[in-house]
């Protein structure tokens, strides 16, 4: 595989040469040489060593890239507002049965006794604060829901059905997750846990709105969960650079970027669904811009 391919999977998975270098066991010198262009022939086997981080192609490789690992290498903060000196008292919440709890030993549980306002998703027992959506995240997430059901609806299709946040999914079956994705298509009515009132299991589609606050948190730490739990296709939309990173895990495809000009298919409607970006990205600019506003970096 050419250095191009790999330095391009690099970013769009979101990874620091850091992080590819504590990934591999190739030395950071060596990873920097490599990406920087400096090395105009890198020896084969660490150029593999390589290409299986960035490009797994087995269940056992991606099960290895764990996001405990990626959160070690990595420069990207984890998004928790749960420290790991803290219970949810922090909230003002004095349920027993946080005390003496820490980041990794909550469960759905306790996700479930989570206060009225107070929004978070559990993985792998820790907490992670969900900061209030921007009105742009809101409104990409509206149109590509509204987009969806309608097409379905018109379709006659009564097996697949969209949801939006806020929507918990206990993506492993387990007691240690419960994610809460921006939108999701389920095509499977036996992972509707009606008396929870949450998806037990994996969707078939998942879609991300990044925010400069969860842009690592939904590339890599969601990514992995993803793509590890069962989920077919998941999208990444960034407002900012106006891309959609489309990942057809199911089918084992290299990822696809589209841009806010493009109609973009849902790969697991064997293309009969398709969103056009042009005219809700068209319309988002009209309202909000064609960038943040000055000193509002937090507008997307």
């Amino acid at each position: 595989m050419k250095v191009s391919q790999l330095k391009a999977r690099k970013v769009e998975l979101g990874y620091t040469n850091e992080m590819v270098a504590e990934l591999s066991g190739v030395p950071l010198g060596t990873v920097q040489k490599i990406f920087g262009g400096s090395t105009s022939a890198p020896r084969y086997d660490t150029l593999k060593k390589i290409e299986r981080v960035l490009f797994p192609d087995s269940p056992e490789e991606r099960a290895a890239v764990s996001y405990e690992d990626i959160l070690r290498s990595s420069s990207v903060q984890e998004p928790v507002v749960v420290r790991e000196s803290s219970n949810l008292a922090y909230y003002g919440y004095n349920n027993t049965a946080y005390a003496g709890k820490r980041q990794g030993d909550y469960t759905v549980d306790d996700w479930y006794q989570l206060p009225d306002g107070v929004r978070m998703e559990l993985i792998d027992g820790r907490l992670y604060d969900l900061a209030p959506p921007s009105t742009v995240h809101q409104y990409l997430i509206g149109q590509v829901f509204r987009t969806v059901d309608n097409k379905l609806v018109d379709a006659g299709n009564d097996h697949c059905l969209p949801l939006m946040s806020p929507v918990g999914v206990q993506l492993n079956k387990d007691k240690k997750n419960m994610l809460e994705p921006d939108m999701i298509i389920v095509c499977d009515k036996e992972k509707f846990e009606k008396r929870k009132g949450v998806v037990y299991g994996a969707p078939d589609f998942v879609m991300e709105v990044l925010s400069p606050s969860t842009g690592g948190y939904d590339r890599i730490l969601k990514f992995n969960k993803y793509w590890n739990g069962g989920v077919r296709e998941y999208w990444i939309v960034d407002p900012r650079e106006e891309l959609i990173y489309v990942y057809q895990f199911e089918r084992g495809l290299p990822p696809v970027t589209y841009t806010f000009e493009d109609a973009v298919p849902i790969g697991l409607s064997g293309g009969e669904i398709v969103v056009d970006f042009k005219p809700i990205a068209r319309r988002m600019r009209s309202f909000f811009g064609d960038t943040a506003p000055a000193g509002r970096e937090d507008a997307f």
